[in-house]
């Protein structure tokens, strides 16, 4: 039994009021709460308020607002916003994480050698360029993204991260300050190098939101 337009409205006033806005999760959602309603409508023989309401009930929880502390407690939304913004942001940290071990570890190792051959100077003139190609993407991604005119879970957490990265590609860029070097204090440099090249490493993932959150319109469409 397929829904009027006029019952598919009230679902959809429905995720208005709950301010599930994001296209990607909207239509999953919208789609799982016809095929219910449908579904109570066929086999329980409901009327449609009763099965509207009976699903209502069942995605309450999911589209109640919530917060994690992993991706901040200011940003709000429904549970399944929330929920895959958490799970997508462990596996960018993870992701990043693991590069940058292993490039940091291997440079590391090659301390000596590279400060030897005065290399130390030319890393941290790389950085610092690379730093501001960075935020200059974000800048441009943001953008592209916002002239879209429509948002997506990926446009969400593309704005979460953007707002403190980009803080963090100007504020430790090695360019701008003798504190920030890559290459500065023996006693801190692991540490260093792990934060600059995590930093550097977890760029992609700003790409990989904004190449989702394009892809997230074509298979609505589709």
């Amino acid at each position: 039994m397929n829904l009027t337009t006029e019952q598919i409205q009230q679902i959809e006033t429905y995720l208005d009021f709950k301010e599930l806005n994001q296209l990607d999760l909207r239509n999953e959602v919208l789609d799982h709460m016809a095929a219910g309603v449908e579904k109570s409508l066929q086999d329980d023989g409901l009327t449609f308020k009763d099965a509207f309401d009976k699903e209502v009930k069942k995605w309450n929880d999911e589209l109640s607002e919530h917060s994690n502390w992993l991706i901040g407690w200011a940003w709000t939304g429904p549970r399944i916003l929330i929920n895959k913004g958490v799970k997508k942001t462990k596996q960018f940290y993870i992701k990043s994480m693991l590069v940058a071990m292993t490039i940091g570890t291997i440079m590391y190792l090659m301390n000596k050698t590279l400060i030897e051959k005065g290399f130390a100077e030319i890393v941290n003139g790389f950085v610092g360029l690379l730093y501001f190609a960075i935020f200059f993407l974000i800048c441009i991604l943001y953008w592209r993204i916002k002239a879209t005119e429509y948002q997506t879970a990926y446009s969400f957490l593309f704005k979460i991260n953007a707002i403190g990265f980009a803080f963090m590609y100007l504020a430790f860029n090695p360019l701008f300050s003798d504190g920030n070097l890559v290459y500065n204090k023996e006693e801190v440099f692991a540490e260093l190098l792990f934060f600059h090249f995590f930093l550097i490493s977890f760029a992609y993932t700003f790409w990989d939101l904004y190449k989702s959150h394009i892809d997230s319109k074509k298979l609505v469409l589709n």
